[in-house]
């Protein structure tokens, strides 16, 4: 999920774990999920997190899609025109 912080007078998004609630600190600490063909997206930390996420919400019968929350990010981004630097884990495509 994403919060706003208050910082300096100034309000400053962050994204939150959907799971814990915790802050995301790294993104490539994090994972953006859902239903493979459906929608909404969750934000969930790596491991455990992600693990009890696929537990909840994905029964027998659903699979679980993912991508790395920095990758997720980056297409975000440039799906919706913003320039955005490439992930260098993606440099490669």
């Amino acid at each position: 999920m994403i919060r706003i912080e208050h910082h300096h007078g100034k309000s400053c998004p962050f994204l939150y774990c959907d799971v814990c609630g915790g802050k995301i600190r790294e993104t490539g600490q994090a994972m953006a999920a859902w239903r493979f063909g459906e929608s909404p997206i969750f934000i969930v930390h790596k491991g455990a997190c992600l693990n009890r996420f696929e537990k909840r919400f994905c029964p027998e019968g659903y699979t679980l899609a993912t991508e790395e929350l920095d990758a997720h990010l980056y297409y975000l981004a440039r799906n919706h025109g913003v320039e955005a630097k490439r992930p260098k884990r993606l440099e490669w495509e």
